[in-house]
């Protein structure tokens, strides 16, 4: 999953075309580019608007060079994109600190248990260290191989792998830790 598909990958140089093309990349990325914004720390009722702004930085990135369009390139812009959106909204909550926002209720068992397990898992990824939480992200929920994962964050593929083991390891002790809390 190292570069776009065919349909995507080959940019015409048009201004039609362009926009077909570019329409087409955001189809193919959209939903992974809204998943990265949840992963990266930015609120559910955020992540579709923090995902177009993802695009529209692309867009002006690419300008119709149909210049490098992977997954990694995708989300290299997508965590600057997320990164200014929490400092955004670290601002707006210091200053609006006495307004608190009630939680939607959920009706239907299941959905609570999939609410609670999401939020553990955000939790956990909160947690990390932002090395560590990348590479998890991108190697474990994105499925990029460890090769680009390693070109994308500059790292080499031994260290994402022994990062990976060493997140797995982490998960394993906090949802255990989790549920010793649910039990008592």
């Amino acid at each position: 999953m190292t570069a776009c598909s065919a349909e995507v990958r080959a940019a015409p140089a048009a201004a039609a075309g362009e926009l077909a093309w570019f329409e087409s990349l955001f189809r193919a990325h959209f939903s992974a580019t809204v998943r990265w914004a949840l992963a990266l720390g930015v609120e559910r009722e955020s992540a579709e608007d923090v995902a177009q702004q993802v695009f529209l930085v692309a867009y002006r990135k690419l300008s119709g060079t149909g210049d490098s369009c992977s997954k990694g390139w995708l989300f290299e812009i997508a965590r600057r994109v997320c990164a200014n959106h929490r400092r955004g909204r670290a601002r707006d909550a210091s200053r609006r600190s006495h307004l608190e926002t009630p939680a939607d209720v959920v009706a239907l068992e299941d959905d609570i248990e999939r609410a609670r397990a999401a939020a553990m898992l955000q939790r956990f990824l909160d947690e990390l260290p932002e090395e560590q939480r990348l590479v998890f992200v991108l190697y474990e929920v994105e499925d990029l191989d460890a090769p680009e994962v390693a070109r994308v964050l500059s790292i080499r593929a031994d260290q994402v792998h022994a990062r990976v083991r060493l997140v797995r390891d982490k998960l394993a002790r906090f949802v255990a830790s989790q549920r010793g809390k649910e039990q008592t």
